[in-house]
This record gives C-alpha cells, sequence and structure tokens, in this order.
C-alpha cells in the first residue's frame, strides 16, 4: 500500500498505475489523468484534490474514500450526500 498522502500530484499520468489501497489523504491530483486501467480500490482520496482530473475513466473509485474531496468540476445539482451523513 502506498504512502503519498499529501502528495503533489498536479498533472501527473496515473494511467495503468496500481494505487489499491493507497493512503492519498490531501493529495493534489489537479488535471491528473486516469483510465479504466488504474486501479484505485479502497485508496483513501480524502480531502484530496481532484480538480479537472480524468477519473471518469477509473472502474474503482466507488470502492475509494472521497470524503470532502475537491470535486470542483462536478456541478453542483449533481453532487450527492448520503442520507447518514446529514443525520450526523
Amino acid at each position: 500500500m502506498a504512502e503519498l498522502e499529501g502528495t503533489n500530484l498536479e498533472s501527473a499520468n496515473l494511467q495503468g498505475t496500481k494505487l489499491e489501497g493507497a493512503n492519498l489523504r490531501g493529495a493534489n491530483l489537479t488535471n491528473a489523468k486516469f483510465d479504466s486501467k488504474t486501479d484505485l480500490d479502497g485508496a483513501d482520496l480524502t480531502f484530496a484534490n481532484l480538480f479537472r482530473s480524468y477519473v471518469d475513466e477509473t472502474l474503482t473509485p466507488r470502492n475509494a474514500r472521497l470524503d470532502l474531496s475537491n470535486l470542483t468540476q462536478t456541478p453542483p445539482q449533481m453532487i450527492v450526500i448520503p442520507h447518514e451523513q446529514l443525520e450526523q
């Protein structure tokens, strides 16, 4: 498991990279490029900056932790907050 907490990976080419279970808390992934072979299964992207990154081709982000990540390019009406978090 990679320890990349707070790492500056701006504009990094992460296509085909195995980041399964990686600690990417607070990492700067602005403009980073991912593809369908990038493995983010179980990765911790809490507080990561994903501004203008290309994660849409990645098959495994649904299993990654994305709490309070910067998803600025997502239109506000498309951001969904799970009902459980609203009750906290």
